[in-house]
């Protein structure tokens, strides 16, 4: 059903490479990392129920080629899951956990069946720094995921005081710092997704490469210099949306 433990779980690892596996139905998360660095993921094919590859306070790791599906449990249908991939924060209580950071994360398939009810994003990025995300693809064949978009940029509030070990973020926020978002593709399947940030611009830091993605639509409001084009779903390049703070 929706309740188990993780396929493949690591926490506080330095060096480890998780490659050509398959993880099916799992309860939770296919592949769960927590405050771990130097990762190598890579070329895994993965199913569950409502989990997603996640990545807590992660760091200096390469996530590529691997392929994540969204399924119906075997015993009672589906669930609602959120996102097939989670790159952010472990918790929001009071800590000290580094910020997710210097990620590529490239050549991942993300697929929902038709009939899956997620209601999140495909792709959530809380607080991510200095990131590459690149040539990903959500494949969409369900009419019923409610408000799912493609890819969700946003910074991570915390409801305690969080000390950054980086120093560079207040006690208060996870903020995002310049990433570069590009050759992305949300119109793959049969209902197209879109993608979108949120949050209050002054917590989004630095500069966003976002070009060449395709997507339905695409909303990002902050005054970033470099917003590049996005092609809708029809395929035709559109012009970059007007900044705005």
């Amino acid at each position: 059903t929706n309740v188990g433990s993780e396929g493949f779980g690591l926490g506080w690892f330095d060096t480890a490479e998780i490659a050509y596996n398959t993880i099916s139905t799992v309860g939770d998360d296919p592949i769960g990392m927590h405050f771990s660095r130097n990762l190598a993921i890579h070329d895994n094919v993965m199913s569950s129920v409502d989990g997603r590859l996640f990545l807590a306070n992660v760091k200096d790791s390469r996530i590529y080629s691997n392929r994540a599906t969204r399924v119906a449990s075997p015993v009672d249908g589906w669930h609602a899951g959120v996102a097939l991939l989670y790159v952010g924060f472990e918790t929001t209580a009071t800590n000290s956990y580094p910020a997710p950071t210097n990620l590529t994360i490239i050549n991942n398939k993300f697929i929902y069946p038709s009939g899956s009810i997620d209601p999140g994003a495909a792709m959530y990025l809380y607080g991510i720094r200095s990131s590459y995300i690149a040539r990903n693809r959500v494949y969409n064949y369900s009419s019923t995921l409610g408000s799912t978009v493609g890819l969700h940029l946003l910074p991570r509030p915390m409801t305690g005081t969080w000390t950054d070990p980086d120093g560079i973020d207040p006690t208060t926020v996870g903020r995002v710092h310049s990433n570069v978002i590009q050759n992305n593709s949300f119109t793959s399947g049969t209902v197209a997704v879109s993608m979108q940030m949120t949050g209050n611009c002054v917590d989004h830091v630095g500069t966003l490469g976002l070009t060449n993605n395709a997507a339905s639509s695409l909303s990002f409001y902050c005054g970033f210099a470099n917003l590049g084009a996005y092609q809708s779903t029809s395929g035709d390049p559109a012009a970059p949306r007007a900044a705005r703070n």
